[in-house]
């Protein structure tokens, strides 16, 4: 049922120098379950290097998942926000 993308789950986080053109793979405490089709963004915070969100997405067996986690990039760690299945 629906369109294979053959699409895989990953589970790293990488940066980009702008400086010298280069990725590099960033080590994560506590990182989300490696998945695909998620969403992030991005946000700034006042004298730190800010916050990535990643929401949901596929994890391997096509199981979808709805939760919501932060990563702080001056500490380089994972935390995994609170959520509701409750329909409003």
């Amino acid at each position: 049922m629906g369109i294979d993308m053959d699409e895989g789950a990953l589970g790293d986080l990488r940066r980009f120098d702008t400086t010298t053109g280069t990725w590099s793979v960033l080590a994560a405490d506590n990182a989300p379950k490696p998945r695909s089709f998620h969403a992030m963004a991005s946000a700034p915070t006042r004298g730190a290097a800010g916050t990535l969100y990643i929401f949901g997405g596929c994890l391997p067996g096509h199981r979808r998942e709805s939760d919501l986690h932060e990563y702080d990039i001056a500490t380089k760690v994972w935390r995994q926000l609170p959520t509701t299945t409750t329909a409003r």
